[in-house]
């Protein structure tokens, strides 16, 4: 390189400037890398807490625990209907049978047992399963004649005259009975669900079955 040019560019490093960056410019690029992370951020949590929906098996339980399912109160109402079907004294009926619902006594540690639809799928399948033997009286009508008689249960008397009122041959009655266990953080219930049919004249048990379970279950112990 000849001196000339060498002297040109030591004059254009010494006219040359120093950049300095603005501090403000650098706080705002900060601000903006955090933002973006944040922004980023919020968008994984938002999709991990998105949920999916899918359609199961009316048998199929989907949450494990110890309350009874959907699925128990299935299964005991086909069990039920199918074995007060096939009771020889209804299997050889000759004419239609009217049966009433009395009560579904809940004797279980569940406040919120739902005995009226337990009864709804019994009287359905019953219906269904009995190729026209068996009726049943309106739940209604059978509340409103206790209430206006004042009967809170039907003794031998009362069975009668209710039967005679409304044309009932047979009163069916349950209980669901529940025994818990718990040990640390483990809970078992075993539950049993009992049925039973009444001639209403003699107040005879013609009928009795009953449906059990356990179900076990795990919880965590939290200290108070």
């Amino acid at each position: 390189m000849s001196k000339r040019s060498k002297d040109h560019v030591l004059r254009r490093g010494q006219d040359a400037e120093p950049e300095i960056r603005d501090p403000g410019s650098s706080i705002q690029d900060l601000g903006s890398n955090i933002l973006i992370l944040l922004s980023a951020l919020v968008c994984l949590l938002l999709a991990g807490c998105t949920g999916t929906a899918a359609r199961v098996a009316l048998d199929q339980d989907v949450v494990l625990d110890t309350d009874l399912s959907s699925a128990d109160l299935r299964t005991a109402s086909q069990k039920m209907a199918r074995s007060l079907v096939a009771f020889k004294g209804i299997a050889s009926l000759t004419r239609p049978a009217v049966i009433g619902f009395v009560s579904m006594e809940n004797r279980t540690t569940e406040d919120d047992f739902d005995s009226y639809n337990l009864l709804s799928k019994i009287r359905q399948l019953i219906l269904q399963f009995s190729d026209a033997k068996l009726r049943f009286a309106d739940r209604e009508l059978i509340a409103r004649a206790m209430k206006d008689n004042h009967w809170t249960e039907l003794g031998k008397t009362e069975s009668q005259q209710l039967g005679t009122l409304l044309g009932i041959d047979y009163f069916l009655t349950g209980r669901a009975y529940s025994l818990a266990n718990r040990s640390g953080g483990e809970r078992e219930v075993y539950y049993r669900l009992s049925f039973r049919l009444v001639d209403a004249q003699t107040s005879e048990i013609v009928w009795e079955d009953d449906y059990e379970v356990k179900k076990y279950g795990k919880y965590e112990i939290i200290n108070r």
